[in-house]
């Protein structure tokens, strides 16, 4: 027979683990995951966040170099869209030009921008020629590797100082983007989006055997 004192230890027993149960700290859920939960929204961006996560997605054309080469040019892609967001949200000075910024924000990943935890997810060659990646990193890490207002604030003066002198001289403006024929630049090809193949809605994740 229980006694009224092994209803009592029982009930705290229970209280206890319950306490324990509550304070255990819940696991954090990785970007895999959250790629998973989120594909198709990611997947048919350039630059998604969800979750806690950016998400950065390379989609590169490549002719020669197989399947390495590829994938590496995607990774580069998709590395490169979290660092021009990185650079985009960075605290710049207020009244910055628009011209003086683009060059600033250059300038910027030039001299070192690094974020660290930088994580490949997901890759897929598409056609023999389109290669897919997605990189990401979490919200913090972006955030942590954002420069001072002051390491900023003197880059945005280095902009604005070479962007006077190019003036001056009649020189091009120096922030103009690399064109798509300038060798040495990976070439894009635009996200498919949604599709209907044979009854079947698809996106460009699902690989051709998906459809048999």
């Amino acid at each position: 027979m229980k006694t009224h004192f092994d209803r009592d230890w029982g009930f705290a027993a229970l209280v206890a683990a319950l306490i324990i149960g509550a304070a255990a700290p819940c696991r954090a859920v990785t970007a895999a995951e959250v790629f998973k939960a989120h594909e198709a929204e990611i997947a048919t961006n350039r630059l998604f966040a969800v979750n806690g996560y950016i998400f950065g997605v390379g989609r590169a054309l490549s002719r020669q170099g197989g399947d390495g080469a590829g994938f590496s040019k995607a990774r580069l892609l998709a590395q490169g869209k979290i660092l021009d967001h990185a650079a985009r949200i960075a605290p710049w000075p207020e009244g910055l030009a628009p011209q003086a910024k683009a060059l600033a924000m250059r300038l910027l990943k030039e001299e070192g921008l690094e974020i660290a935890g930088l994580e490949t997810i997901f890759e897929r060659r598409e056609t023999p020629e389109h290669y897919l990646a997605v990189v990401a990193v979490t919200e913090p890490a972006l955030q942590q590797a954002l420069p001072s207002r002051e390491s900023l604030a003197a880059l945005a003066a280095k902009a604005v100082a070479r962007l006077e002198e190019a003036r001056r001289q009649g020189a091009p403006v120096p922030h103009e983007p690399r064109r798509r024929d300038e060798p040495g630049t990976i070439v894009e090809y635009e996200p498919r989006g949604y599709w209907e193949e044979s009854g079947v809605k698809a996106n460009e994740t699902l690989s051709e055997a998906q459809f048999l």
